[in-house]
């Protein structure tokens, strides 16, 4: 999903891949932070994401909805 606006985002700031199992994982791969839930996400590290847990990306914010 594109995000715009801020020029601290990196081009590919992170990824959100979607498994068989049906949970998603974050990857952070920017220059500058990615957070989740207020924490750090260290990066190339591939990390669980819960529904509505807040991913922050420089001055964004997203989280993923239960169906």
């Amino acid at each position: 999903m594109p995000l715009k606006g801020d020029p601290e985002i990196s081009r590919v700031h992170a990824t959100l891949t979607f498994d068989d199992q049906g949970r998603f994982w974050l990857t952070s791969k920017g220059r500058n932070p990615t957070l989740m839930s207020g924490r750090e996400i260290p990066r190339e590290e591939r990390t669980i994401v819960q529904p509505d847990e807040k991913i922050g990306i420089c001055s964004f914010y997203a989280a993923i909805q239960p169906k």
